[in-house]
C-alpha cells in the first residue's frame, strides 16, 4: 500500500496507472489484431503450398469457386429484378387506388347514387 506525502506524487502515481492501463489496452487490441494477421497469414501458406503440390486440382477448385460465384450473382440480379418489379407493381396500384379515392370524392356530389339514375 502506497501512502502519498504531497499532492504531485498522488498525480504522477494516478497518471503512470493511467497510461499503464492505456498501454495494456493497446497491447491486448495489438495482439488481436496480429493473431487475426497470423491465422491468415498462415491459411494463405497452405493454399499456396497446396497450389504448387497440386496445380491441376487448384485449377478445377477455382473454376468451381468462379461459376458459384458468377452464379450466386445471376441470382442475386434475378431476385432484385423480381423485387423492383412487385415494388413498382405495388407502387402502381396505390397510386391508381388513391387516384380512384380522390375521384370518388371529387367527381360526384354527396347523396346521390349514381346506380340508380334511370336515364
Amino acid at each position: 500500500m502506497v501512502l502519498f506525502k504531497t499532492f504531485k506524487s498522488w498525480k504522477n502515481y494516478i497518471l503512470s496507472a493511467i497510461k499503464s492501463v492505456f498501454v495494456g489496452l493497446l497491447r491486448i487490441l495489438w495482439s488481436i489484431i496480429l493473431g487475426v494477421i497470423s491465422i491468415f497469414a498462415a491459411i494463405w501458406k497452405s493454399v499456396k503450398a497446396f497450389c504448387r503440390r497440386e496445380f491441376a486440382a487448384s485449377l478445377i477448385i477455382a473454376a468451381i469457386f468462379g461459376v458459384i460465384g458468377i452464379l450466386w450473382l445471376g441470382t442475386f440480379v434475378k431476385e432484385r429484378t423480381a423485387r423492383v418489379n412487385a415494388e413498382y407493381q405495388r407502387d402502381s396500384l396505390s397510386l391508381k387506388l388513391d387516384s380512384a379515392k380522390q375521384n370518388a370524392f371529387i367527381g360526384e356530389p354527396r347523396g346521390i347514387n349514381h346506380w340508380d339514375i334511370d336515364e
